[in-house]
């Protein structure tokens, strides 16, 4: 197996916004997409077989079906068919509607995951923002946005953290250093917010239309106030109409190959 776009699903609810933004994605890296089920009994098997039948028609791209039983945990799937990139459209009605189990399944995740807001007016990759803050593995989105600018032509704006400290100016010089290398462009803006407020402007300028992707970090880990009210990541996803790519800090981040 190779490389799968794949769209996680379930029978209630067509990802029409999803698999919008994964023909793009496969557009650009010249990828299948997968619909990706997980069925609890043989009758939840079929129904989901035939649903899955349908939507490939749908798609504009070459696609497949994979079903695994309920019991499967979300990573070692993605791992075995050798999973790219993930797509979620949480939506009403559908087994996905709740973002936090969503998040906490996705946290040993290796690769990006995207959510789409499936009230989205339009998806699109024309325009990328990346909020940079202080913290190491923000440079790991400069791996990730240039992916898109050489697959998915996407122009991608830094959006530097108004930070005391030189940190995040140094991981937006690392991830410009990179761009140059690749022979990309990139301009860079300066936020009005620090490191900890960074990713909610970016979230505030996606409303405002003035981006089509924004790339966030997950928390590195849940404190107190994550718990009750929410991961930052958490909010962001609920507040942006845009996708909202997704990367988990670890130091072996897997990297997209070309």
């Amino acid at each position: 197996m190779h490389d799968y776009i794949v769209i996680l699903t379930d029978i209630n609810h067509f990802p029409q916004k999803a698999l919008r933004l994964a023909s793009l994605l496969a557009k650009g890296f010249k990828r299948e997409i997968c619909f990706l089920s997980f069925a609890s009994d043989k009758t939840e098997n079929q129904l989901t077989e035939e649903r899955h039948r349908q939507w490939i028609k749908e798609s504009l791209y070459p696609a497949i079906s994979i079903i695994r039983p309920a019991s499967t945990m979300l990573h070692d799937t993605l791992s075995q068919i050798e999973a790219a990139f993930l797509v979620i459209e949480p939506a009403s009605g559908s087994v996905y509607n709740k973002i936090q189990p969503i998040l906490n399944n996705c946290k040993p995740l290796r690769i990006p995951y995207f959510f789409v807001n499936q009230n989205s007016k339009s998806i699109k990759l024309d325009r990328v923002l990346v909020p940079v803050g202080f913290l190491t593995e923000e440079k790991e989105k400069g791996i990730f946005a240039s992916k898109l600018a050489r697959f998915c032509d996407s122009a991608i704006t830094l959006l530097k953290a108004k930070d005391y400290g030189s940190r995040a100016g140094r991981s937006v010089q690392q991830i410009k250093t990179l761009f140059e290398k690749l022979d990309i462009t990139c301009s860079i803006e300066q936020a009005r917010r620090d490191s900890f407020k960074v990713q909610n402007e970016a979230s505030l300028r996606a409303c405002n239309g003035d981006t089509d992707l924004i790339i966030v970090t997950a928390s590195r880990e849940y404190g107190l106030d994550d718990v009750i009210f929410g991961p930052p990541e958490r909010k962001i996803i609920q507040n942006t109409t845009v996708p909202v790519m997704v990367i988990n800090p670890r130091p072996d981040l897997y990297v997209l190959c070309d």
